[in-house]
């Protein structure tokens, strides 16, 4: 091919000149409040496995925590220069292409019911001995999501030759709940604990209530879950 055919060849209007991936996880607490529960309520198709959260407490353990994962790939393409016959790779115009699952926030309520059953008196100090039958309850409910997202921004970025390089530049990120739902999760369990009438326990959640005293489990625990689908999807703009 002659220099002047190879002059008068046309570039393409932009080239790829970058390519990369990242995989990132985000996590946060929350102060999700009862009103925060009761909107969150009013979002699902079925609210009825939704508690009245004024006849429960909230629990101190994973209360209020969201976090997600959001893998991303990104592509970046710089512009042909007639003037300087060359491709600029100080200019870059970035796509990206992500996804992501996570949780936004939960809620998380426990309760005891308690019942007096029996008395007994103390074999060895002859003191009346209450026995009393308690069943716990716990409800979790996460507000759960996957998601899918598209963005796109203008990068202008210093030679990547040097030391010290940098970029910046402007962009927008649209992204779309493929699937928003409450994931609902119910443990009960039911047992009977002894005290003397001047030592009933204060009952707070596990770990730090009935386990520290004198009680007999004679359940078993049972754990029920349930999805529950939210009304819209959601959109975002970045």
């Amino acid at each position: 091919m002659s220099t002047t055919q190879a002059q008068g060849e046309k570039k393409p209007a932009m080239k790829v000149t970058s390519f990369s991936f990242s995989f990132g996880f985000a996590g946060a607490a929350t102060a999700n409040t009862k009103e925060d529960y009761n909107n969150l309520k009013g979002t699902v198709n079925n609210p009825d496995l939704f508690i009245d959260a004024s006849d429960y407490q909230s629990s101190r353990y994973n209360y209020g925590f969201g976090g997600n994962v959001n893998p991303k790939a990104y592509i970046g393409l710089s512009p042909f220069s007639k003037k300087k016959g060359e491709y600029r790779n100080d200019r870059e115009l970035r796509f990206s292409i992500g996804s992501g699952a996570g949780i936004r926030r939960n809620f998380n309520y426990y309760r005891y019911d308690n019942f007096v059953i029996d008395t007994f008196e103390s074999a060895n100090t002859g003191n009346v001995i209450y026995g009393d039958s308690s069943i716990y309850n716990r409800y979790i409910y996460s507000e759960s999501f996957y998601d899918i997202n598209f963005g796109v921004s203008f990068l202008f970025k210093t030679p990547i030759e040097r030391r010290f390089h940098f970029s910046a530049g402007a962009g927008i990120e649209y992204g779309i709940a493929i699937r928003s739902f409450v994931k609902v999760e119910n443990y009960s369990n039911e047992f009977i604990y002894y005290y003397e009438a001047n030592n009933k326990p204060v009952f707070d959640e596990p770990d730090y209530g009935y386990d520290t005293y004198n009680y007999k489990n004679n359940f078993d625990g049972i754990y029920t879950t349930e999805n529950i689908n939210m009304k819209g999807n959601m959109h975002n703009d970045h």
